[in-house]
């Protein structure tokens, strides 16, 4: 989050607003969700953590490919991103990655509870 400058953050805005038009085509979404998430991992200028972002996007669309997803539950999870990129706007670091770990912990849980079959997504 300190290491958002002006560029990165029109490109933020730019990736965020993308998605936000596509939360009513599952797969216009996730393709937009994708480059988010990795548009976000570039704030950091780590190219590890870049690369390691990347690869767990191209692993998460095979998941998703199989799954149904209401737009309903496309736009909830994009509300999501809006605070965390606030965050990372403000420079707080702290903040920043609180909110990405629970909206990945969300991910993981709503992924994990339909393999469970703890709940299902609607049609």
């Amino acid at each position: 989050a300190e290491r958002c400058s002006a560029s990165t953050r029109r490109a933020l805005q730019a990736a965020e607003a993308h998605a936000a038009a596509r939360t009513s085509d599952p797969n216009d979404y996730r393709l937009a969700d994708s480059a988010l998430h990795v548009s976000i991992a570039e704030v950091s200028q780590s190219a590890r953590l870049i690369s390691a972002e990347a690869q767990i996007q191209i692993e998460l669309s095979e998941m998703l490919r199989t799954i149904p997803r209401p737009a309903v539950a496309l736009a909830s999870s994009h509300r999501q991103h809006v605070p965390l990129l606030q965050a990372i706007y403000d420079g707080d670091a702290a903040t920043a990655r609180a909110l990405a770990l629970e909206h990945v912990e969300g991910t993981y849980d709503w992924l994990l509870g339909l393999r469970l079959g703890k709940f299902r997504t609607p049609r």
